[in-house]
């Protein structure tokens, strides 16, 4: 079975689709507030170092993974709010086994989990 790799960008994994897809060029230069480049956070964050933009913006990543956590330290995201999978995780096991053990309590229980913030400071 093949290994999900999440470090390497479709886009520039040889051979796939989004390799072999061309669009076209623009024939002069845009000024634009927003620009969506349809690459996730990863293409955010190549858009902002490619225009010398980052770090002259409030950017908010999501997820502390191998992309954003340079662009954090190197200024280009601001901070970068994160689900706390583990946690995730064990709350939901733990509401399961609830469930099981209290079969006449509905199996209705709630957690709240606050999300995590990083910023360059503090990874």
């Amino acid at each position: 079975m093949p290994r999900l790799r999440l470090d390497i960008p479709l886009w520039l994994k040889p051979g796939t689709f989004a390799r072999r897809v061309r669009f076209p060029t623009l024939r002069r230069a845009l000024d634009v507030d927003v620009a969506i480049v349809g690459g996730g956070i990863t293409g955010a964050i190549a858009a902002l170092r490619s225009t010398g933009r980052a770090g002259s913006l409030v950017v908010v990543g999501y997820e502390l993974m191998d992309s954003t956590r340079p662009a954090l330290l190197d200024g280009t995201l601001t901070f970068i709010i994160s689900h706390p999978l583990a946690r995730i995780a064990q709350e939901a096991l733990a509401g399961m086994v609830r469930a099981v053990s209290a079969p006449n309590e509905g199996g209705n229980f709630t957690t709240i989990l606050p999300f995590e913030v990083y910023t360059r400071e503090n990874i």
